[in-house]
């Protein structure tokens, strides 16, 4: 949802949009998923994420998203400096 890539409609609850979303990839949707969309952005996570989502998604999904984690890791470290 925040890279932009298939926004959250404003009237869409979080279950009908992960639904959406994990069709869209062919991914199976259970309720953690939906449970799990507002999830801490920790570095556990994050790798969870690398290894176990990013290989899935075709090259320009995966290059979108790879390309909003980097801005959010410069961004962090801007704040820091």
């Amino acid at each position: 949802n925040e890279t932009g890539i298939d926004k959250k409609e404003e009237s869409e609850n979080v279950k009908d949009y992960c639904k959406r979303v994990c069709d869209k990839y062919s991914f199976t949707y259970t309720d953690r998923v939906r449970q799990n969309f507002s999830g801490n952005k920790t570095k556990k996570n994050r790798k969870e994420f690398s290894d176990k989502v990013l290989p899935l998604l075709d090259d320009e999904t995966k290059g979108k998203i790879e390309k909003h984690l980097d801005s959010k890791d410069t961004a962090k470290q801007n704040m820091y400096a």
